[in-house]
Formats: structure tokens, C-alpha cells, sequence
């Protein structure tokens, strides 16, 4: 039942799942299985090590307006404080990039 579940919500609620390796060893959740069944819906998935690459992949595609979803029962490496930070710092080199354009 509940990996039934959670094959659906990634199909309904976005365009993109990241999915935490880790998690899955310690769950026994068949992540390929799980990724293989949210892809049958068009949907892009990837298997990542930690939320450090979460965070690197995440980031870099997010645009103003997006919505991200962490579930998570604890502080999942950091996962909460590092994806503003990052965002942050991308949006400081683009606008230091805009600002040097007009320059």
C-alpha cells in the first residue's frame, strides 16, 4: 500500500522526483522499482546519493515560483538550511552577471 502510494504522488504533484539512495537501505524500499513505476507516467526521476546532491541538482533548474517538497522525519543532511543557501548563491551570480551585462 505504500508503495503504491508513493509511486503516485510524485505523478500528480510534479514535473521531477529526486529520490535519496540512503533512505531506501535503510527502508528496504526498491528505489529503481519505485523510480521505473513514476517514469511510466512521464515523469523524469533520479536516484541521488544525499541531499548534498540533491541540492546540486535541484538548484540549478528551480526558477521563481517553483515548489519543492522535501518529505523528510528528521533534518535530512542539512537539506533545509542548504537548498535556500544555494539558492541564494544562484540567484547572487545572476544578478551579478545581469549587473555586469549592463554594465
Amino acid at each position: 500500500m505504500i508503495w503504491h502510494e508513493a509511486s503516485r504522488l510524485p505523478t500528480r504533484l510534479s514535473s521531477q522526483a529526486y529520490l535519496n539512495r540512503s533512505w531506501s537501505r535503510e527502508r528496504s524500499l526498491e528505489l529503481p522499482a519505485l523510480a521505473a513505476e513514476i517514469e511510466k507516467h512521464g515523469r523524469r526521476v533520479r536516484l541521488l546519493a544525499d541531499a548534498d546532491a540533491i541540492v546540486q541538482a535541484t538548484a540549478p533548474d528551480m526558477r521563481n515560483g517553483d515548489i519543492v517538497a522535501i518529505l523528510s522525519n528528521g533534518g535530512f543532511g542539512g537539506i533545509y538550511e542548504k537548498l535556500p543557501s544555494k539558492l541564494r548563491t544562484l540567484a547572487g551570480e545572476t544578478n551579478s552577471a545581469n549587473a555586469a551585462g549592463k554594465g
